[in-house]
């Protein structure tokens, strides 16, 4: 039984694995995305499942951005503490995506571009109504790596991987962050 279990983990990896092609690459990254329910910044485990879909630096960024955040509302009053990352961080819409396909890709330098194509169901709202389905498009940043093809990034509106290294970068010292839980304290601070 648990040569069965082993080689079911094993398929499963695989399938996520890095790819010979960026085509391929951008489904595997696309087939973790879309079972990725949880929300927020991934935690430790699914980053490790992410190692095989996208490139150390972005692991980094990810792991980085995860610490910020703890760091950032330790000090925050209860009603105030939560993800500050909320929603699905690797596409543009809150609510994550139930499809995608994927579209043309081009050459940049060393990277190759892939046009994705998203789709969102709101099983909450009747078929029929006007905001139950949205499409758009996003864009993946793909390296060649030693193990293959590798997500290097995220383009959906913005670049996720400068969103995570200005959040990285300047997330205690927003006023929102730092400058309430100051002045609840009657301290103020001056520039």
């Amino acid at each position: 039984m648990r040569h069965v279990v082993a080689l079911l983990a094993f398929v499963h990896f695989a399938a996520f694995g890095a790819s010979e092609t960026p085509q391929a690459a951008a489904e595997a990254f696309y087939r973790w995305v879309l079972a990725y329910r949880g929300g927020g910044l991934p935690s430790p485990e699914q980053r490790k499942q992410l190692t095989r879909l996208v490139t150390p630096e972005l692991i980094r960024l990810l792991a980085a951005a995860s610490a910020t955040e703890i760091r950032c509302t330790a000090e925050l009053p209860p009603y105030m503490k939560g993800p500050v990352w909320e929603g699905n961080p690797f596409v543009s819409v809150y609510e994550g995506a139930t499809e995608a396909w994927y579209g043309a890709s081009r050459t940049e330098g060393r990277q190759v571009v892939v046009e994705v194509h998203l789709l969102g169901v709101d099983d909450k709202r009747p078929k029929g109504n006007r905001y139950r389905t949205y499409i758009w498009q996003d864009r993946v940043t793909l390296q060649k790596q030693k193990s293959g093809w590798l997500v290097a990034d995220v383009h959906r509106g913005e670049s996720l991987a400068g969103m995570l290294r200005e959040y990285v970068d300047t997330a205690c010292d927003r006023p929102s962050a730092q400058g309430d839980a100051a002045t609840t304290r009657g301290v103020h601070t001056t520039d």
